[in-house]
Order: structure tokens, then C-alpha cells, then sequence
């Protein structure tokens, strides 16, 4: 079995979060009728027909990266729009972070190993009693490279050629609804999210306590990149009454979608060879995108 370096495996990149309108049909798209999206100066929104979907705005926690200082222009290039201090927008191209707690060295850092946390907010329209509502959770990357000799952040065109590195976003980011324990060394995730949908309602849910929030739903997802797949393996919980790091639900999961964790190897059943399979995943993750892009579209 192959083992990764802490520091040095992937260059440097952000995970993002943007916002896409609530549409309510299958049919994805960045503008639907009835919708409109903005921001109050503190949160990004969507209107829906029944709720607004919140997401509060926050400071990065990415100014340790190599050239992150290019960051709000590569994303206004490419379409995004990076300021929260606006009324409305033409597009639903907003852009902000996932919560990353990973650090090395004082320093963080997106890379096998990492975590964090989503938090956003359902708000229902006035009269509105209850909500039900699915929220798709879906990733793509952007890469830097050249067009016309000029240094451009673009997106990979979802064909089959790439299909490969999309897959490996699927698996190796992983989202859950609880967390537990005081830190990362006893953390314990459940509630896994399967192919990137996550049902919500808000029928017998509690209104936030949150200052500014106490009309709406809190919603905290939380996320993690494996290290290794032998970090999945050693951690999933056998017993329910004596939880490890991972649900079992997690071992049928890759077992089912064994495409999205092992870029080779994945019919295998030795585990150095899924191991070696994980770790060239990680590397095309690593090779192939300079920013991660998160969708959240939601269907009513």
C-alpha cells in the first residue's frame, strides 16, 4: 500500500459553495421562474414558491493559500459573483465558502484529511406551515489554464471523457446531517447523504435560536474527505450500539459505488489494492481541479 504525504500530494485549492435557483423540476438550471436571488448584504438567498433558502455570508479562511489573492478576480472572470453587498442578482452565480476546520501548521488546507461544515437556513414564506424539500448537493471543479494566451478559470465539460473526475468528487467528499464528539480525533459521523440528496422537512423541527434566524430552519451538514480508503475501512461502525467514525451505511455506499472511491483497483477485495485505487483518485482530484465548486439546488 501506497501512503500519501501529509503536505505536498495536491497543489492548493478552494472549495466553494455557490448557489443555485430553486427550481421545481428535474430540469437543472441557474435561473428559474418565480425565483429570484440576492442578498441582504449579510446573507446569500434564493426565493422559492414556499421558502428562501439562506446561507450567511462569512469572512475566508483561505488567505494562507498560494495565490489566494487572485481568488475574487478568477471568480469574477469565470462568471461568479463574489460580493455579497447587493440587492439582486442576474444570475445565481454567488459564490462563498464551506466551512474548512483542517489545519496544518497553523495553516489551512483543502486535502485528504480534511472537514467541516455547511450551515444554511430555511426560511418559509409567510402562511407557509410546513416545508418539504429536497436539496441537491452536487460538485464540479474549475481548473486554471490558458485561452488565447491569457490565464483563465474554466470549468471541465461534463463529458464522458471527464466523467471519471467528476465521479471521484462524488465519493471522496462526503456529507452527513450529525456529527458528534469534541474533536477530530473522536468525531463520529451518521446520517450519510447518498448521491448528493439530502430530504428535508420541517415538520416537527424547532425554529433556530441563532440571532437574526429565529423565523427559520437551521440546516448543518457536515463534510469530510477520507485520507485513505483504509480510513473508511478501519472506521466503520460493525455495532450500533458502539458507533466508530463512520455509519455502516458508508460500507454499502462504496460497495454499491465503487466507481466513485477507486480510480483503479475497483473490483478488487484486497485492500492495498483499493488503497493504491483511493490514493490515484485523490490524485486525479488533485491534478485535475484548482477550485471545488458546491451546488445546492433545491426542489420543491
Amino acid at each position: 500500500m501506497r501512503k500519501k504525504t501529509l503536505i505536498g500530494l495536491l497543489p492548493p485549492f478552494i472549495i466553494l459553495l455557490v448557489i443555485a435557483a430553486i427550481v421545481t423540476t428535474v430540469t437543472y438550471t441557474w435561473i428559474a421562474m418565480n425565483t429570484e436571488v440576492g442578498s441582504n448584504g449579510t446573507d446569500m438567498s434564493i426565493s422559492g414558491t414556499t421558502y428562501d433558502l439562506l446561507i450567511p455570508a462569512r469572512a475566508t479562511t483561505y488567505n494562507s493559500y498560494d495565490g489566494i489573492s487572485t481568488l475574487q478576480d478568477d471568480l469574477e472572470t469565470a462568471g461568479y459573483d463574489y460580493n455579497t453587498n447587493i440587492t439582486t442578482a442576474q444570475s445565481a452565480h454567488l459564490a462563498c465558502e464551506l466551512v474548512n476546520e483542517f489545519m496544518y501548521e497553523d495553516e489551512y488546507y483543502l486535502m485528504p484529511g480534511a472537514y467541516g461544515y455547511l450551515t444554511f437556513y430555511i426560511k418559509p414564506h409567510d402562511g407557509v406551515s410546513r416545508v418539504d424539500t429536497n436539496i441537491h448537493i452536487t460538485l464540479d471543479g474549475l481548473r486554471k489554464t490558458y485561452v488565447n494566451l491569457v490565464l483563465r478559470l474554466v470549468a471541465f465539460e461534463h463529458t464522458p471523457e471527464n466523467e471519471e473526475r467528476f465521479n471521484m468528487l462524488k465519493g471522496h467528499f462526503l456529507f452527513f446531517t450529525e456529527r458528534t464528539g469534541n474533536n477530530s480525533s473522536n468525531y463520529k459521523y451518521s446520517g450519510l447523504i447518498e448521491d448528493g440528496v439530502l430530504s428535508y422537512s420541517t415538520n416537527g423541527q424547532s425554529l433556530s435560536t441563532d440571532p437574526g434566524y429565529t423565523d427559520c430552519y437551521k440546516i448543518t451538514l457536515y463534510w469530510v474527505w477520507p485520507v485513505t480508503y483504509q480510513d473508511i475501512y478501519d472506521n466503520l461502525t460493525v455495532d450500533e450500539n458502539d458507533p466508530k467514525k463512520y455509519p455502516s451505511s458508508l460500507g454499502t455506499y462504496v460497495d454499491d459505488n465503487r466507481n466513485y472511491f477507486f480510480k483503479t483497483n475497483a473490483q478488487s477485495n484486497d485492500n492495498n489494492l483499493l488503497n493504491d485505487g483511493y490514493n490515484e483518485g485523490d490524485q486525479l482530484i488533485g491534478d485535475s481541479f484548482h477550485y471545488i465548486v458546491v451546488y445546492l439546488d433545491a426542489s420543491e
